[in-house]
């Protein structure tokens, strides 16, 4: 890993310049470096390619990086954790010392969940206006009112937002919370997350199901360890989130490969970097509607390429198997056509 100031190589100013005309980086270019793509049949072809080109250049070397190239030197970029699902079990498979970076260890990654854990949080201490304050700005409520009301238990506090909103998205939230019960220290929450994955398997946008039922499954794995970890203890939604903040099972920064959602890689640069996971829906995110949206999804690229110093490469699947256990055929990211 290399300091923030580490200039880039020709071939990654290029790329960077097309996504950002108004690049100022200024001086020579020396170093030519090297773009690369790799198109895989599905997400395990994509992340056997991978892990090859990684394989490749530590045994052989490149003459644009001086020394020896490790897995130090390296890392793995996604626009969501779950890009790295398929790698991450080939990695395990070949022994390969890695870490995640992933913003935060638990944060959910759809609209849908992190709502939910706002809503756990306030049914963990419903006097924790922090939290609330940050919900109603998330669901584009402006209610001074409610954040200068004297403390309410939860079932109390949740009455009053379902009184204020609309019957869609917020609302099953609210009752995904009720159905475990609004008891803090014995919360039923698999009944939440069975409420979660009722409404996930009627949305007709694939991608945004997908994202959900992952982020289900993640907190379904979460609680059945926490529970195994605390037999006989304690297993109130306080510890519970406690257990979870603390990401007790992430490896130190800096063993190994680095696998980072683009939005914990800002600062950090490194000699060889891929972007993986560009497909439509997912690079840019499917809720990039607009013009606006789609320049934001431009930017984080943008962030994502600069973290390479000398090379860097893009990959994708032509077909992911979805969480129901459908295969999809993918298109690729509309700004690879542009790229490379």
């Amino acid at each position: 890993m290399r300091s923030e100031n580490f200039r880039s190589s020709k071939a990654v100013i290029q790329i960077a310049r097309k996504l950002d005309p108004n690049d100022e980086t200024e001086g020579e270019y020396p170093i030519a470096g090297q773009v690369d793509l790799l198109q895989g049949r599905d997400e395990e072809d994509e992340a056997r390619q991978v892990v090859g080109y990684l394989e490749s250049l530590m045994a052989s070397a490149h003459p644009d990086i001086e020394g020896e190239i490790t897995p130090e030197r390296c890392a793995l970029l996604g626009r969501n954790r779950y890009v790295f699902s398929a790698v991450e079990k080939l990695l395990k498979e070949k022994g390969w010392p890695y870490y995640k970076q992933l913003s935060t260890q638990h944060e959910s990654e759809s609209d849908l969940l992190q709502d939910f854990e706002l809503c756990l949080r306030l049914l963990s201490n419903p006097d924790d206006r922090l939290h609330l304050g940050v919900l109603l700005t998330r669901w584009h409520m402006d209610d001074r009112e409610l954040m200068d009301s004297p403390a309410m238990d939860c079932e109390a506090l949740m009455t009053v937002l379902e009184r204020k909103l609309p019957d869609d998205q917020r609302r099953v939230v609210l009752d995904a919370i009720r159905r475990m019960g609004l008891d803090e220290t014995d919360p039923r929450l698999p009944k939440g997350l069975d409420r979660l994955e009722e409404y996930a398997n009627q949305r007709e946008e694939e991608n945004e199901r997908a994202i959900i039922l992952q982020d289900i499954a993640r907190w379904r794995k979460d609680w059945d360890l926490f529970l195994r970890s605390r037999s006989g203890g304690e297993h109130s939604l306080r510890t519970f989130l406690g257990h979870i903040a603390l990401g007790g099972t992430q490896q130190p920064k800096g063993d190994g490969l680095a696998l980072l959602t683009v939005h914990s890689a800002k600062g950090l640069e490194f000699d060889v970097v891929v972007v993986m996971g560009m497909m439509e829906g997912i690079f840019p995110d499917y809720r990039a509607m607009g013009q606006e949206a789609l320049e934001e999804e431009r930017r984080n690229l943008f962030v994502a390429v600069t973290r390479s110093g000398r090379l860097l490469c893009f990959s994708y699947a032509k077909s992911r198997v979805m969480p129901w256990g459908e295969s999809k055929t993918q298109q690729p990211s509309r700004f690879l056509e542009q790229l490379v």
